[in-house]
């Protein structure tokens, strides 16, 4: 089954849900700005905060690449590639 076509995941949940139905190659933008700068700017734990650390927690169990494309100045398209295997 083919994963549905999500243009963007803006919660951990939708991201989660992408990465189960996803296939190897799939891509899905997760953040358009400066993530880092970003999450500093909240006083509190985010929605933000809860996606950027689901995209870490399956790269670092090896079902994505995570990779950004610069768009100007401080901005960045985040990206999260589905792996195969």
């Amino acid at each position: 089954m083919r994963a549905p076509l999500i243009r963007a995941a803006t919660t951990a949940a939708e991201l989660r849900l992408w990465a189960r139905e996803a296939e190897p190659g799939d891509a899905v933008e997760y953040h358009v700005g400066h993530l880092g700068a970003d999450r500093q700017l909240r006083t509190a734990p985010s929605s933000l905060d809860a996606l950027a650390d689901a995209a870490m927690e399956m790269f670092a169990a090896g079902s994505l690449h995570l990779v950004q494309q610069r768009l100007g100045p401080r901005r960045f398209r985040y990206l999260a590639i589905r792996r195969s295997g």
